[in-house]
């Protein structure tokens, strides 16, 4: 895993590529055009084992390559977030106004869980797109499932380091997600293919 983050650190342009990036993220209106971005390096990086960042342009073929990443992270991480952290706010109302000891916050224990592992997901999901060709077959729930559960501890500790970023990034958070994103999905992917060809 050592070997591809360096490789992404060390591409051409970097830091300007990833401000870009920031920026886009930074305006929420551009969140699309750096998903494209990420999609246009993931495809690289899976077909052609190019780990250096790509230029940015044609903006609107990023627009276009980026609705199935879009997808994917909207299906696997940012609905199931949402859904516990909504579950969990109605369940620890309840029992706020029930009981006047502090056990309104034990929903959020599972809440904070499902925000740890959704990542992962989207990550195995989209790996499985790129290498099958397919969209159907990021939604092959049993295989993806299978997939976390083999490389679960290694799969783990790098979505907590991938929080840790964004939570130590946070005053600069749009860098933070532009970075932790593009550092993210390339180890992922190598994680799922030490399992998949071992």
């Amino acid at each position: 895993m050592d070997s591809i983050s360096k490789q992404i650190l060390r591409s051409p342009l970097f830091f300007p590529k990833l401000l870009i990036a920031a920026l886009l993220v930074y305006s929420l209106v551009g969140i699309p055009l750096f998903i494209g971005y990420l999609s246009r390096f993931l495809h690289q990086l899976k077909n052609r084992r190019d780990a250096n960042l790509p230029q940015w342009n044609s903006w609107l073929a990023l627009l276009i390559e980026s609705w199935e990443l879009l997808v994917l992270i909207t299906i696997y991480t940012v609905l199931p977030i949402l859904l516990a952290c909504w579950i969990a706010s109605i369940i620890s109302g309840w029992l706020g106004w029930l009981f006047w000891i502090p056990i309104w916050s034990l929903p959020w224990i599972p809440a904070m869980l499902v925000v740890w592992v959704a990542p992962i997901f989207s990550g195995i999901a989209y790996h499985r797109y790129l290498i099958r060709g397919s969209i159907e077959s990021a939604f092959d729930i049993r295989s993806i499932w299978q997939t976390a559960l083999c490389n679960a501890e290694q799969l783990l500790i790098l979505t907590l380091v991938f929080w840790g970023v964004i939570f130590i990034g946070f005053p600069i958070l749009g860098f933070a997600i532009a970075a932790g994103l593009t550092l993210y999905f390339p180890l992922v992917f190598q994680i799922v293919d030490q399992q998949t060809y071992s």
